[in-house]
C-alpha cells in the first residue's frame, strides 16, 4: 500500500533461475532499501519490505533480473 509506514508483500514470478534485485526508492528517487539481491529458482516469489524507521510517504519498488 501506498503511502506505507509498515510492512508490505509482494510477489512475482520468474520463468528460470536468475539473480533478481529489488530495491525501494522514495520519492525524490533516493535508494532507501535493497530488500533482495540473489539468485531464485524459477517460480512465483513473495518477498517482505518492512519500513519501520522510515517516514510514512510514498515509495517505489524497482525489480530487475539478469535477463
Amino acid at each position: 500500500p501506498n503511502p506505507t509506514n509498515g510492512i508490505s508483500h509482494f510477489s512475482f514470478h520468474i520463468s528460470q533461475c536468475q539473480w533478481v534485485a529489488m530495491k525501494i526508492y522514495n520519492a525524490q528517487g533516493q535508494e532507501v532499501a535493497v530488500v533482495l539481491d540473489q539468485t531464485l529458482p524459477a517460480g512465483q516469489h513473495q518477498v517482505q519490505w518492512n519500513a519501520e524507521g522510515l517516514p510514512s510517504g510514498i515509495y517505489y519498488y524497482r525489480l530487475t533480473t539478469n535477463d
